[in-house]
């Protein structure tokens, strides 16, 4: 409130209570022709008065702006829904369209109450950040659904029925007509798909951020999946790079300290759209996995790909949300496999695959897990992998004498010489409980109390944002997602050393 005159702030207080002047004084406990002098402004309102006046508008401040925020939140959710569903749902309509709508803006009241401050300074900032995601994301095509994934990673903890809300919009994009299909694919292979397979798909069974991707069947007898790029969406991404600026306004609601790293975040989303680079990894991860039978890597066909296509074999099994209920052994021995892939992807194949949707695993039963899309992987920086494999052994045994002996190399450390190690090897530990905890199982529960913990870390002034902790961050975000889906007990630390040759 405004601090007029202090009679006049006594009287508007004691009218926004509901309470009369005798009512008033009992509160304040004083006498009736005292408080009535105050309003008079015949009197001076004492110092211990005017305190009282202070702590009960603060109060009501608070709480009047607690309403607006939650009516604001409120509105904000149903706008932001009726846009999503003009961004992506065209071909929705009646009651499907309706539902959607409605779960989305359940999904969307979630984000917004966990993410937006209460502060209304911090709110503006924050809604204008949502804001400016939502226009980067209908200038192009292949942003709209990278801003659903980033809805979700801000807020990993977010209840199942909300993160599903937010992610159907997936399944509602607009695939490309079947004969603008069969043209990218006669101009970039030299002739049509027809013509080029013994059977082939013209509608869709799956859209990525920037293609869609289609069935077929070589002439040789494989079935393959064979993915096309959306027309431009390489010259489309680049003109908007601008529009990626959203990532640096998402990164400052947890830190300030973006400015080294955004270049690099932009350039591997740009690198998504050279399929040869993403050729390349696929082949790379197929030769770290060749002698794991647990984990699959679809075969890339090179002569039947492009820049602009990639056909590789058809990994054949179930999503997530069918698989989550399969029985206990059967997912046990995914969660395993999962934890065997993140291990060795991240210290032992120099690249990251930084993009751990769960749309990206096919579940195959008898704990086999299929990987189909490494569009996202990220060179790994040798030192900083070293030193974070070191991390990983000292936690899960609990030695913090071994991460000592790599301090040097943290690349998140600003100054290892006044880092303080005490307090960040506690704080670390008790984050990464699953190592170290013996058989351990994720919830979304843990997920988003240890995410809020990593929000108000205590000593965030000593860290500083790498462009190997963003990509960390995102897959731990996604993996532990998908883990807590498949809720059973593990011992992730056991799986690591064992993955790593030093159990």
């Amino acid at each position: 409130m405004a601090k007029a005159e202090p009679g006049a702030r006594l009287q508007r207080l004691r009218q926004l209570l509901g309470l009369s002047q005798r009512q008033m004084a009992t509160e304040l406990g004083v006498t009736p022709g005292a408080l009535a002098m105050w309003e008079r402004k015949t009197r001076p309102v004492p110092a211990p008065i005017l305190k009282i006046i202070e702590i009960y508008e603060e109060a009501l401040d608070e709480e009047l702006a607690r309403r607006k925020h939650q009516a604001m939140i409120r509105k904000l959710s149903t706008t932001w829904a009726n846009r999503l569903l003009v961004m992506f749902g065209k071909g929705a309509y009646g009651v499907k369209r309706a539902e959607i709508k409605s779960r989305l803006q359940r999904a969307l009241n979630v984000i917004f109450t966990h993410e937006l401050s209460i502060d209304r300074i911090k709110r503006s900032i924050q809604l204008a950040i949502f804001n400016r995601i939502v226009n980067a994301a209908s200038q192009t095509k292949g942003l709209p659904m990278k801003v659903v994934q980033i809805l979700t990673y801000l807020n990993p903890g977010m209840s199942r029925e909300a993160r599903e809300a937010v992610e159907e919009i997936h399944c509602l994009q607009y695939p490309l007509a079947p004969t603008v299909v069969s043209r990218i694919i006669t101009e970039s292979l030299g002739a049509s798909p027809n013509r080029i397979f013994a059977e082939w798909s013209p509608h869709p069974f799956a859209a990525a951020s920037i293609g869609q991707v289609h069935l077929a069947k070589l002439k040789t007898g494989e079935r393959v999946a064979v993915k096309v790029q959306y027309p431009d969406i390489q010259k489309s991404l680049s003109r908007d790079l601008k529009a990626l600026q959203f990532v640096m306004d998402i990164s400052r609601l947890f830190s300030t300290d973006v400015r080294g790293v955004i270049e690099d975040v932009k350039r591997t989303v740009l690198d998504e759209t050279d399929y040869y680079k993403e050729m390349e990894s696929l082949e790379s991860f197929a030769r770290l996995f060749k002698d794991d039978p647990q984990i699959i890597t679809p075969k890339v066909y090179r002569e039947y790909s492009h820049a602009n296509i990639i056909t590789m074999d058809f990994i054949d099994g179930k999503s997530i949300k069918e698989f989550k209920s399969a029985d206990y052994e059967e997912r046990r021995m995914a969660a395993e496999t999962l934890a065997r892939f993140t291990t060795l992807s991240s210290f032992k194949s120099g690249l990251v695959n930084t993009d751990a949707h769960a749309g990206n695993f096919i579940f195959c039963g008898g704990g086999k897990v299929g990987f189909i899309d490494f569009g996202r992987s990220a060179p790994g920086d040798l030192n900083g992998s070293y030193a974070f494999k070191e991390l990983m052994k000292a936690v899960i045994l609990k030695n913090p004498d071994l991460a000592k002996k790599v301090i040097d190399h943290f690349p998140f450390i600003r100054d290892p010489k006044t880092f303080p190690f005490e307090q960040f090897w506690e704080f670390f530990v008790r984050q990464q409980a699953h190592l170290n905890s013996g058989k351990f199982r994720f919830t979304h529960d843990y997920i988003a109390r240890t995410f809020a913990e990593m929000k108000a870390c205590p000593f965030r002034d000593e860290l500083k944002v790498t462009i190997e902790t963003v990509w960390s961050t995102a897959v731990m975000a996604g993996i532990w997602r998908i883990l807590a889906d498949l809720d059973v007990e593990v011992d992730y630390g056991r799986v690591s050393l064992e993955a790593l040759g030093e159990q």
